[in-house]
């Protein structure tokens, strides 16, 4: 008893202060969201020292009456966040998990962020979960599970990949000669960014010792959309042998993608743009077709 008596007099004497110690220490920041000052703050948390020992009850009333104190004018200078914040605040709530577009965009980014890091194999649902902050409920009902989840996202990821490259390609001036070998200029310009981490399907591909059938399905049907743009670029470029020459880029291309991953540097970009000067010789504008070199 003497020691309860004793906290209450050091309560008294600290004008309040004392009740802060019961509070989680995320409310004394409450200021920050309101646009307050921390006396404040202390003004209207200030409580009868005779009952410290209820500080849940207390807290929720002492965030109440700063509420409403706060004058209309500062009131409107509070964001709509900062406005949540102190209702969440008061009540216990935490933030609540994604949903619907946002909550599947955060999956998809997590786990294909995750497994280019780890691997597939070594990529968790908790880590993924974790990372994109959805519930986990979300995620399978979905998905239906982890594997169908990382499918959805390394066809996700080639999907943006290719959107990217080709817009890059078409955004490039020039002839089709031109285009063919500024290939290589945007591979090197994706070598160099920080999160360069090789090609996401060929990662998996080469884990799973490609043994998955739906990853060789997501593959095939990237390569396809691939060679595609390839072939038309090449037949632009007055090529004979349209086949050989689109074959022989794209296998340049991912000789550069993997090298570039494993010895982590942006340079076999240009050594496989020097090749494809070989493989594709000068004609002259509005001259005769041009064959590509059979190595």
């Amino acid at each position: 008893m003497r020691d309860a008596s004793q906290r209450d007099e050091r309560s008294r004497d600290k004008h309040g202060g004392g009740f802060l110690s019961y509070i989680d220490y995320k409310y004394n920041r409450i200021y920050q969201y309101a646009g307050v000052s921390p006396p404040f703050v202390l003004q209207c948390l200030e409580i009868d020292s005779q009952v410290p020992h209820r500080a849940g009850a207390l807290r929720t009333n002492g965030l109440e009456k700063m509420e409403n104190r706060l004058s209309a004018k500062r009131k409107s200078r509070l964001s709509p966040t900062a406005v949540n914040r102190m209702g969440r605040a008061r009540t216990g709530q935490k933030d609540a998990p994604p949903k619907g577009p946002k909550a599947n965009a955060r999956l998809l980014e997590a786990a294909i962020g995750l497994c280019c890091r780890k691997g597939v194999a070594a990529t968790s649902v908790d880590e993924i979960i974790e990372e994109s902050g959805v519930a986990r409920m979300t995620l399978y009902n979905r998905y239906g599970s982890k594997d169908a989840l990382i499918h959805a996202a390394l066809a996700h990821e080639a999907s943006v990949w290719r959107a990217w490259f080709f817009t890059r390609l078409a955004e490039t001036p020039g002839t089709p000669r031109e285009k063919l070998l500024a290939l290589f200029d945007i591979m090197d310009e994706w070598f160099r960014r920080d999160d360069y981490l090789g090609c996401a399907l060929m990662n998996a591909a080469m884990e799973g010792r490609n043994t998955d059938e739906k990853l060789a399905e997501i593959i095939r049907a990237h390569k396809s959309h691939v060679i595609e743009q390839l072939r038309a670029l090449v037949h632009a470029a007055g090529v004979n042998d349209v086949e050989l020459l689109t074959q022989q880029l794209d296998l340049l291309m991912d000789g550069a993608i993997v090298k570039a991953a494993i010895k982590k540097t942006p340079a076999p970009a240009l050594e496989a743009r020097k090749i494809a000067e070989a493989l594709l010789p000068s004609a002259s504008r509005g001259g005769p077709r041009v064959t590509a070199v059979t190595l």
